[in-house]
């Protein structure tokens, strides 16, 4: 009793500390300890800076445990920055780097589809090929293409596992001329600061693509702030805006799923109540909004309980940080995010949104009356506000010498062209 006594005290302080009112997002963890096994990290960052915090029975951000499956958003953003340096695209086919799969009529699925659980491959083997410690990646992709057969047509289903992570992960040393782990390390781990990462889980030689990493909760947000600021990361361009953005798309073409560990029709951290959650490269697409057709949040997720996300609508990141069962703590985890949500839908205004600056637009948020954007796109476009309706019409170059918007209330809109769906923030006042 005394112990929880001086929880609620603590988290009551720290609430105070920051600022915010997050008494809701202190009682659902307060109630559900027992399902985190009383050991959990819980952090929220606003903008980069600190906005909830909660250490419970001994972790904190910088313990390190696996987290399974949130594996995967790392092993994607790396396959994201070899994109970025024109080492592979996509929509190179498997064939294209590993002719093995050629010869055994499998070369066909593209590194997109073998990242996002849609190659045609089952998800789950069945052997022990994906935890073997005495094989080579090179093996076991060989191993794939001679002994493993399309579960589906590529591109057809969407079938969650590891099997085609663990061959992308031989395409990566392929083109690298590296070991995977020394892939990660000059591409990613390195330039990003992951001093508390690695692939711990089979051996080096054999690293768990998918499932295998080793983190803590401050690398975890490394992760996730790169992803917010769509690759930057103190200020420099680690990976471009563009390439980023291949996180924040169904990736499947909502096919068929054959098989998700992601609930159907998920009674929490799904305002837009969407009866389907589907996947990008490496990461779930958590909020999707059919009304402004924007994705507003993507996250990432292990079988032990550890789960992160990003928001862009109101510039969040966080994780759950864990070592348990994610089929047991996954509800509770959904409700605690959204009670933070809700806290921040409160308190956060629009001067505080992250902007996206895909075309360049500034300043973002726009004030004084005109939102220009440097830019040699040309085709209609419109302004669009979060009811989805169309508040303005034009043509993308005028945006060179600036739109008037003097009678656009202040808000979210949406710049909706040929190219894409831009956010915008709009404010009233001066320059």
């Amino acid at each position: 009793m005394k112990q929880s006594c001086y929880f609620l005290a603590f988290l009551f302080s720290a609430s105070l500390l920051f600022g915010q009112n997050f008494s809701q997002a202190d009682a659902i963890l307060q109630k559900n300890l027992t399902v985190y096994r009383n050991k959990v990290c819980v952090l929220v960052q606003q903008q980069g800076k600190p906005i909830y915090y909660r250490s419970i029975g001994g972790y904190d951000s910088l313990s390190i445990a696996a987290v399974a499956s949130v594996s995967k958003t790392f092993s994607g953003v790396l396959m994201l920055a070899l994109v970025d340096k024109g080492l592979l695209s996509l929509d190179d086919t498997l064939g294209k780097h590993l002719p093995i799969f050629t010869k055994y009529g499998k070369g066909s699925p593209t590194i997109r589809q073998l990242f996002s659980h849609s190659s045609g491959f089952p998800g789950d083997e069945t052997s022990n090929f994906l935890s073997s410690r005495t094989m080579t990646l090179e093996e076991v992709a060989n191993t794939v293409a001679e002994t493993v057969p399309f579960a589906y047509q590529p591109g057809t289903a969407f079938a969650y596992g590891g099997v085609s992570m663990q061959v992308a992960g031989r395409i990566a040393e392929v083109v690298t001329g590296k070991s995977w782990n020394q892939a990660f390390e000059e591409y990613l781990g390195n330039p990003l600061g992951l001093s508390q990462t690695s692939f711990c889980l089979n051996s080096a030689s054999n690293p768990r693509i998918a499932g295998g990493v080793c983190t803590s909760p401050k690398d975890i947000m490394l992760l996730a702030e790169l992803i917010l600021n769509r690759g930057k990361f103190q200020g420099k361009q680690l990976i471009s805006a563009a390439v980023m953005e291949e996180l924040w798309k169904d990736q499947t073409n909502k096919a068929p799923q054959l098989a998700s560990p992601y609930p159907d029709k998920p009674r929490n951290n799904n305002p837009y109540a969407a009866s389907t959650i589907y996947y990008g490269i490496g990461t779930w697409q958590d909020i999707y909004n059919p009304t402004t057709m924007y994705q507003e949040q993507i996250s990432g997720a292990g079988a032990f309980g550890t789960y992160f996300w990003v928001d862009r609508v109101r510039g969040v990141t966080g994780v759950v940080f864990m070592s348990s069962l994610s089929a047991i703590t996954t509800p509770f985890t959904f409700q605690l995010v959204d009670a933070i949500r809700t806290a921040l839908s409160v308190s956060t205004s629009t001067r505080e949104m992250v902007a996206q600056e895909r075309m360049g637009i500034y300043p973002n948020p726009a004030r004084g009356g005109h939102l220009y954007a440097r830019t040699d796109k040309k085709g209609a476009a419109s302004l669009v506000n979060t009811k989805g309706q169309i508040v303005l019409r034009f043509e993308l170059s005028q945006m060179n010498r600036g739109l008037e918007v003097y009678d656009l209330p202040s808000g979210v809109y949406f710049l909706k062209s040929a190219f894409g769906i831009e956010r915008v923030v709009l404010l009233p006042g001066g320059d």
